[in-house]
């Protein structure tokens, strides 16, 4: 009778282990369904205006896409410093949509080669979000000794 039990006790803890197995098993196989994401792309991030004069109003346009497959959401556009500004923009991107986005620098306090960026903050899960201006500030008359 022993006998009899432990045979049909190890069957039974056999099978179940087996099945187990088997659910794990599917669950790995199985790929979770990834939500549509939106993507934000900028065809050219950076933009060099070569040599301006000190006191200059530059300009440039950017171009912004959503690559994606779910709306892009425009929380924040985020200039490092003052002396940037960005116009109005398009808040919110479907899917495949462009939007142009216009950064306008001051070069009045500045002089020398300069580097400025402005932060595109979005529902994007992407490390590229950054809009670059350089080049190099010059007075227009130097200074007499």
């Amino acid at each position: 009778m022993k006998t009899l039990l432990l045979v049909v006790l190890s069957t039974f803890l056999g099978a179940a282990s087996f099945a187990a197995g088997t659910a794990n098993e599917a669950a790995r196989t199985e790929s979770p369904k990834e939500e549509p994401r939106p993507e934000l792309s900028i065809a050219a991030s950076r933009y060099s205006w070569g040599t301006a004069f000190r006191g200059e109003r530059l300009e440039h346009t950017f171009v912004i896409k959503n690559s994606g497959m779910a709306p892009l959401i425009i929380e924040e556009v985020k200039p490092q410093c003052g002396c940037t500004v960005a116009a109005e923009y398009e808040k919110t991107l479907q899917p495949g949509q462009s939007t142009s986005l216009s950064l306008t620098l001051e070069t009045g306090a500045l002089s020398g080669q300069k580097e400025k960026y402005t932060q595109i903050i979005s529902n994007a899960l992407t490390e590229d979000n950054k809009l670059w201006l350089e080049g190099e500030i010059v007075e227009l008359l130097p200074p007499d000794p």
